[in-house]
């Protein structure tokens, strides 16, 4: 997993590493900046010029020392500075590093706005603000941003693109749009929200070494989840495991016009693990379900509100909503489950919209047992009220999580896992092909079926979430992501379990 933290917390990690390395900050600087020329050189060809677009604090900093060992790198390098006074002390320090190899400084300021003509096939490295940066950028810096998002030139950014807060959404759009963000040591929270997707273009997290002992002093309460077993263990079968053992899953889900979420999230539970399956719907519909699904169990409707049935048939855990409609009967089923389950309840699609009138009777269900939510964020602004932008909404899953005591997936690129905590998990697999109807019945089938097997919540929520993107990604590798469709992920769950094995 990679850490997300705040601009502030990276601050502290910094000093962190300056004190217990021991390394002097002038000195961790130059070993960012390698890090940094050693990706780029790796990317970009000498033969294209480079500008280097440095400000007066550390990023700018960190943009002198890029292009000297550019230089040294047999790059063409040329450095724009909006200002040379006052300069940081590390950046100044790098300032006459600069000078002392031969280079020169063209610098700009209100007084003398005069770019020079950057050939278009040049390469901008903007290195003019940072982490650090805690207003927006007006007057002539934000015309400096405006003329350089005007040019045709390639963009990448040290660390963040300048304007862009770390920690969330920037008003207005003082930003640099980058091509490529080398971002060190961490995600940051930006990264995640779909508003700065133009900001930041492709980025990739270089490691610069800073102190892993940080991380154990202060754990992040974010992270994205490249491999899920680097945050949990999978449970682990003997030979003398059975279908009892694995867990049975109990699936709510389908109704007349909509059974083909029935028979994806069946397909999707028994693609699991979970040892049985059963799928309680329209009794019309079993023909379709046991011919789609012949591994399943068809059971009725009232099997939800059923106690004896779920006792005897030992039902480990419950997922109910996908393909439902929204009627008495169904209001009827989840309101018994609410006030009376005693196993994992995963509330999905309709379900989500009939829990709006249920909100009190969620929050006591949640004291007894385990629940998780997986709207997308339609569902999740009908269940919580609307929010501005995609940063508001994760503080709002987040106090809900928090408030009702559950866990909240948030689906999406980059899906959000909010625990009941306040922590957040966010997904580093899948892709746009996904994002088509059914998909997320597969997910939920998936999740439900986890959960049978006795996966904590947390673990059966992150690794659930992986699995689904993962099987979304071979997926659309094996028939593009145009024509993939959600039966198609729910078929390609068995490459993605495998792709979890072979890389744990």
């Amino acid at each position: 997993m990679i850490p997300i933290y705040s601009a502030n917390e990276i601050k502290q990690w910094d000093a962190f590493s300056i004190q217990h390395e021991p390394i002097a900050s002038i000195d961790l600087m130059e070993r960012a900046s390698q890090t940094f020329t050693q990706r780029f050189v790796a990317q970009f060809s000498p033969e294209q010029p480079v500008y280097v677009l440095a400000g007066k604090g550390n990023n700018g900093g960190d943009g002198l020392a890029i292009a000297r060992m550019l230089r040294q790198h047999g790059f063409d390098v040329q450095v724009i500075m909006p200002s040379v006074h006052p300069l940081s002390h590390d950046c100044e320090l790098n300032y006459q590093r600069w000078l002392a190899l031969g280079g020169t400084v063209l610098q700009i300021d209100e007084t003398n706005f005069q770019f020079p003509n950057i050939p278009a096939d040049a390469i901008l490295i903007d290195a003019l603000f940072g982490t650090g940066l805690s207003r927006l950028l007006t007057g002539w810096m934000a015309a400096i941003v405006a003329h350089i998002n005007s040019l045709p030139n390639t963009v990448v950014a040290v660390d963040v693109p300048s304007g862009l807060w770390c920690d969330g959404l920037t008003e207005g759009d003082a930003v640099i749009q980058a091509d490529y963000c080398f971002t060190f040591q961490c995600i940051k929270l930006a990264f995640m929200l779909p508003e700065n997707a133009g900001y930041v273009g492709e980025w990739e997290v270089l490691d610069i070494g800073l102190h892993p002992g940080f991380v154990q002093q202060q754990p992040p309460k974010a992270g994205f989840v490249t491999h899920p077993l680097a945050v949990l263990q999978p449970i682990q079968y003997d030979r003398f495991a059975h279908k009892g053992t694995r867990g049975h899953a109990l699936l709510g889900a389908g109704s007349t016009a909509m059974m083909g979420a029935a028979v994806m999230a069946t397909h999707a539970a028994l693609r699991s693990g979970a040892g049985l399956v059963t799928v309680a719907t329209e009794a019309s519909a079993w023909p379709l379900i046991q011919q789609t699904n012949p591994e399943a169990i068809c059971a009725a409707k009232g099997a939800l509100a059923n106690e004896s049935f779920q006792l005897q048939r030992r039902i480990k855990a419950i997922g109910v909503g996908s393909g439902w409609v929204a009627d008495e009967e169904h209001i009827q089923l989840l309101a018994w489950l609410l006030e009376n389950s005693s196993v994992p309840l995963l509330i999905d699609a309709t379900a989500l919209s009939l829990l709006v009138d249920m909100l009190p009777i969620l929050e006591l269900a949640a004291l007894r047992i385990p629940i998780v939510l997986t709207p997308h964020v339609g569902e999740f602004d009908r269940l919580f009220g609307h929010s501005n932008n995609h940063a508001l909404r994760l503080e709002k899953a987040i106090h809900m999580a928090k408030h009702y005591r559950l866990c909240i997936v948030l689906k999406g690129a980059y899906t959000r896992i909010v625990l009941p905590n306040g922590h957040v998990y966010f997904n580093s697999t899948g892709n746009h092909g996904m994002a088509k109807a059914g998909s997320g019945d597969v997910l939920a089938g998936l999740m439900t079926g986890l959960l049978a097997q006795g996966y904590a919540v947390q673990d059966a929520a992150i690794l659930a979430v992986w699995l689904h993107g993962s099987a979304g990604d071979a997926a659309a590798k094996a028939m593009g992501t145009e024509a993939m469709t959600a039966m198609d992920i729910a078929k390609h769950l068995p490459q993605a379990w495998q792709h979890l094995n072979y890389t744990r």
